[in-house]
């Protein structure tokens, strides 16, 4: 992928954490001509074992069972010209992550995308907030080739005061639950 530089705003639609719904909301994208990037955690996708699931969504994501992609969806969405990005292999936070432990959770989470998949180019660190990254996490991936870094809560890509830099994302959040007039808000 060429990087270009592009003049106005642009819409990017991104997804984390590799639920099994994004494979529905990859296909209805689809219909509409719109592709997006779908952040995932390969511990969980290659994870079978029910109870290290549900240990998974309640302490990594705070919510129920939920059920994830598996390969085979994910080779089918990147057929379809979706993208797959790095969210680290174990969906912790990288804040709280000594700078080795970080660079070895990411790496894993990359060598897996890249031999399951395709090589990743885009990062979204889990959580998502300022404090949940740091600069000598965000340089390594900048430096490892990565183009981009996003985080998933608003502002959350202001790190170190860096928005001006085209490699941190500005990223609104948006959840699917909310009322209609609040998603219509951010498009």
């Amino acid at each position: 992928i060429a990087l270009k530089e592009y003049e106005g705003m642009y819409v990017s639609i991104s997804f984390d954490d590799g639920l099994k719904s994004c494979l529905l909301a990859s296909k209805i994208m689809d219909d509409y001509g719109a592709k997006g990037c779908f952040y995932i955690n390969g511990k969980v996708i290659s994870a079978s074992d029910n109870d290290k699931i549900e240990t998974f969504c309640r302490e990594q994501l705070n919510m129920k069972l939920m059920e994830f992609l598996s390969w085979e969806d994910i080779k089918d969405m990147v057929k379809r010209g979706h993208e797959i990005g790095n969210h680290t292999f174990s969906h912790n936070n990288c804040g709280k992550l000594s700078q080795e432990d970080f660079e070895n959770d990411f790496e894993i989470n990359h060598r897996l995308i890249s031999e399951k998949i395709t090589p990743p180019v885009h990062f979204a660190w889990p959580y998502g907030r300022e404090d949940n990254v740091n600069k000598g996490q965000l340089d390594y991936i900048k430096m490892r080739g990565y183009h981009s870094a996003a985080s998933a809560i608003r502002g959350g890509c202001y790190h170190e005061g860096r928005v001006s830099d085209s490699f941190y994302l500005l990223r609104e959040h948006c959840v699917a639950a909310w009322p209609l007039r609040h998603i219509e808000y951010f498009i």
